[in-house]
């Protein structure tokens, strides 16, 4: 008895060694510590996404064409004039206007909403997949602070919408790999399928709000597939079809639910609208020219901004402007993070990392799918910058998983302090131009500095 009692004490003593700092502990259960983290990153990051919210006081730039068109789902007086995108983005923009009334802040409050689900979203996320409490604190953190997802909360667009779903169908297709086999023995021992369910539900809302939205299930559905085949040493043929179908149902029965609402009131749904034939000549046979069109390539360097908004007061010396782009020193840094975790996940293949490359890769590359065949050639047709805003999740949990492995030694720890207090500085000097308030035009100009392309205005 007293040698087994030594053995037990030996062995707590050999795990307590090995447990990381306090900071990184085991941790995956959701407690009043979380909570508390939570609420404070919630609570800034609500205010960086409702100060002056209703600046302008007009419709601006792309919100001409979706607030216009949530209003006719209020009136049921015709269809969605803009029917090149699936109506549900803007369904809920109506629903956001009559709660909130048809003025600045009820166009845009479902985007604030929605950008603050993506921010708990993400913290959830992080917690289950690092199990500890310092990379939900840093990638909800990330996330709240990163330009482009200011930007596109606070203004009446879909981005938001489809980004914020289809991070909710990641966060369930984690919780289905990250949950242990309890149906059937053994090898052919299974996951319930419920949290699969979930997934393809929330993505066939994000294909509701935009057809893109396709591309997320497709990384989810490939992530599913490389986790079970390293799993089980052979791909799951039945287990694998089984979500096949799931997906292959949900989605084309949600996204048929979501135009209920018009064809239930006797209007008129041409397969011509619910096959989106518009959209896919868009995409494939026109030729497109726009000021602010650029390439996929050219995304991930924050080479061509957006400016949605520009009002230069020449008494004042003021500038009121509201531009698309992302944090540089966060869009920068992420790129040789992306390079290394390639590299690290063919050579180790875990699941962490081959859920945030399935999330950001398959998101990021679909645009190569926009081409155009117009003067008897193809021509990759391009696009917009806040096309990005999905990957921007999965590129936070990538810059985490960073700077989590540099946590064991002292300069990694200053590293990551002096990394997350540049963000803050970086914040605090472009956050006018995120928000649309008054900015001075010497303090533009300095900040402009950074602007290494020349291709910024």
């Amino acid at each position: 008895m007293a040698r087994k009692k030594e053995k037990i004490e030996s062995r707590e003593k050999t795990e307590s060694k090995s447990v990381k700092p306090s900071y990184l502990a085991f941790h995956d259960r959701f407690d009043r510590t979380d909570l508390l983290i939570l609420l404070i990153i919630f609570a800034i990051s609500l205010f960086l996404r409702t100060y002056a919210l209703s600046q302008p006081e007009r419709i601006f730039f792309d919100e001409t064409h979706y607030i216009p068109a949530a209003r006719t789902f209020l009136s049921l007086e015709r269809l969605d004039p803009n029917d090149i995108h699936p109506p549900l983005a803007k369904q809920i923009i109506a629903i956001f206007l009559k709660v909130f009334g048809d003025w600045a802040v009820g166009w845009r409050a479902g985007s604030v909403f929605f950008g603050m689900i993506m921010i708990v979203t993400t913290y959830l996320l992080a917690l289950s997949i690092f199990k500890n409490r310092f990379a939900p604190a840093v990638a909800s953190g990330m996330l709240g602070a990163e330009f482009l997802h200011i930007t596109q909360s606070r203004i009446a667009t879909l981005d938001i919408y489809i980004a914020g779903f289809i991070l909710l169908g990641y966060y369930f297709t984690w919780l289905y790999i990250d949950s242990k086999p309890t149906i059937g023995l053994g090898k052919d021992a299974r996951r319930p399928y419920t949290p699969v369910f979930w997934a393809a539900f929330f993505f066939a809302l994000a294909t509701g709000v935009k057809l893109s939205g396709l591309g997320g299930a497709v990384g989810a559905f490939l992530f599913i597939g490389l986790a079970l085949w390293k799993e089980k040493k052979r791909l799951p043929l039945k287990e694998m079809a089984f979500i096949a179908v799931i997906f292959a149902t949900v989605i084309p029965f949600v996204f048929f639910m979501i135009h209920l609402p018009q064809i239930a009131k006797g209007m008129e749904m041409s397969s011509q609208r619910l096959l989106y034939r518009k959209t896919f000549k868009f995409h494939y046979t026109d030729k497109f020219t726009h000021p602010y069109l650029s390439q996929m390539w050219q995304w991930p360097t924050v080479h061509r901004p957006i400016w949605y908004l520009w009002e230069e007061n020449k008494q004042t010396g003021t500038i009121n402007g509201i531009v698309a782009m992302g944090n540089l020193l966060f869009w920068w840094s992420f790129i040789p993070v992306l390079l290394d975790m390639i590299y690290r996940a063919f050579k180790t293949k875990e699941n962490k990392l081959l859920f945030i490359l399935c999330g950001y890769l398959p998101l990021y590359l679909f645009w190569l799918s926009s081409l155009s065949n117009y003067g008897g050639q193809w021509h990759l047709k391009g696009g917009f910058f806040y096309y990005m805003l999905p990957c921007v999740p999965f590129m936070a949990l990538a810059l985490t998983d960073t700077l989590c492995d540099i946590q064991d030694t002292k300069i990694g720890r200053v590293s990551t302090w002096i990394f997350l207090a540049g963000l803050l500085v970086f914040l605090a000097a472009f956050y006018p131009i995120l928000a649309g308030t008054p900015i001075q035009r010497p303090h533009f100009n300095r900040i402009m500095k950074l602007n290494i392309f020349k291709t910024w205005l």
